[in-house]
């Protein structure tokens, strides 16, 4: 099969790996410069290294200071903490709280959800295009929900993810 963008062999979601990458980039980078959340000269700490790599690739002509913990650090003053949180890490956080008898509380504001745009098959596709490590999220009834019904939606995971965000606007 071929690359739908420019005919190459496709190896990820009918893209090959550099349209892949691209795409990737391109939705985060939106994202990011949509929320506004880095400016020059920030101190950001990023958690695993895909969110380091990302960073480093989309910011590379951006002074800014880039430190890279494997374990999310507790909270730091000053600082932005950037987690790799993808769309499906979203829409489990949202259904465990909605269905539980005990929701947890959202996370802080003053973390930034690095991979919010994609999807963690995605996340884990340009980890290993990128030769990079990314653990995946453990699946459950959560996520096994979303694995049903996209045969027959295929989209359903970020549909559900612009209900989560028109909701989490309304509380």
């Amino acid at each position: 099969m071929n690359c739908k963008n420019c005919n190459k062999q496709a190896t990820a979601l009918d893209l090959c790996e550099t349209c892949f990458t691209k795409m990737i980039e391109k939705r985060i980078r939106k994202y990011l410069r949509i929320n506004k959340f880095i400016e020059k000269n920030d101190k950001v700490i990023a958690v695993g290294n895909v969110t380091y790599h990302l960073l480093k690739s989309i910011f590379d002509k951006l002074p800014l200071n880039i430190t890279q913990v494997e374990v999310q650090p507790k909270e730091t003053k000053g600082v932005k903490i950037v987690i790799p949180w993808t769309l499906d890490h979203e829409n489990h956080y949202f259904l465990q709280n909605f269905i539980d008898d005990k929701p947890k509380p959202f996370l802080k504001s003053n973390l930034i959800k690095l991979l919010l745009p994609i999807t963690d098959v995605e996340a884990q596709l340009y980890a290993k295009i990128k030769k990079l490590n990314y653990t995946p999220m453990k699946q459950d009834k959560y996520t096994q929900l979303f694995t049903i019904l996209e045969p027959k939606y295929q989209s359903v995971r970020y549909a559900f993810s612009t209900s989560v965000s028109e909701f989490k606007k309304l509380k």
